[in-house]
């Protein structure tokens, strides 16, 4: 996907003259917009659709009065596809004001069998729909448990499956940027219990012919247990290693369905699920 925009700039100006020196209260919608964002494959209708409705539903300000940046501040704030932390707004002459933001950038999709059914941004946010297949092309998707409720817009995901992936897209990134490999999903372990949940879930990053990588958790749920033989912690570059050392022996993976590499001992299977000698250079 192609990257977003650093900054976004809306204008909102009056629509029409009126006298010199004469304030007036007016609702945010009567005010012209000059600029909105370009993005990438365009704005989603429905984007643009809740940012009219926010404008509409914003009470009327007065250029100019004490708190009126703030109104305007507080109308964007409302736009769930507009990250809060980026939006500044200025006084603009003569009687409007400038406003800049930076929209959210998708980043997982989430799935019901192959179906897309929403979209989190990289603060873990979920995003209103419209993003077009072409917009969603190359995000890392996750499935969302049959049990598990489709978050609101504007809210963060409760299921721990989905709370991982998001914890673990940045790794699942990196691995695929240095290994050069085509992970697709992050999805929890197919041979975890789906029973223990008193931790954060087991994941894997699936490649797009179907390899499973066993990662385990992310380096934020502080997995005390993931560690190897020799009781060295699992951290991502000891399994990045791990990984190396693999591909020096199976080059682009191939001929190997699965690999455990969240296990003290390394565990490679090939598609039939048959165990596969690991060399001690994986270790």
């Amino acid at each position: 996907m192609s990257r977003l925009p650093l900054l976004a700039l809306v204008c909102l100006a009056a629509a029409c003259s009126r006298p010199a020196g004469v304030e007036e209260a007016r609702p945010l919608s009567s005010l012209r917009v000059d600029q909105m964002p370009q993005y990438p494959g365009g704005l989603p209708a429905a984007w643009a659709e809740s940012f009219e409705h926010a404008m509409r539903q914003s009470p009327p300000v007065e250029p100019g009065a004490p708190g009126a940046l703030a109104q305007v501040r507080s109308a964007f704030l409302s736009i769930p596809w507009i990250h809060p932390e980026s939006v500044v707004v200025e006084g603009a002459m003569p009687d409007g004001f400038r406003v800049r933001f930076t929209p959210r950038r998708p980043r997982l999709v989430l799935t019901r069998g192959e179906r897309p059914v929403g979209v989190l941004s990289a603060d873990g946010i979920m995003l209103p729909s419209g993003l077009s297949d072409g917009q969603m092309a190359g995000l890392l998707r996750t499935p969302l448990p049959a049990d598990a409720d489709l978050p609101a817009v504007g809210t963060r995901p409760a299921d721990p499956d989905i709370q991982e992936a998001m914890r673990l897209w940045a790794e699942a990134d990196t691995v695929a940027d240095l290994m050069k490999l085509p992970i697709v999903a992050i999805a929890r372990q197919s041979h975890y219990p789906t029973h223990a949940d008193q931790f954060a879930p087991a994941m894997s990053f699936l490649l797009a012919d179907g390899t499973e990588i066993c990662w385990g958790r992310s380096e934020g749920a502080k997995d005390a247990f993931a560690v190897d033989e020799r009781g060295r912690p699992l951290t991502m570059e000891r399994k990045l290693m791990r990984l190396k050392g693999i591909w020096q022996e199976y080059p682009d993976l191939q001929g190997i369905g699965r690999v455990v590499l969240d296990f003290p001992a390394l565990h490679l299977y090939d598609e039939r699920e048959r165990e596969l000698p690991a060399a001690a250079s994986m270790r």
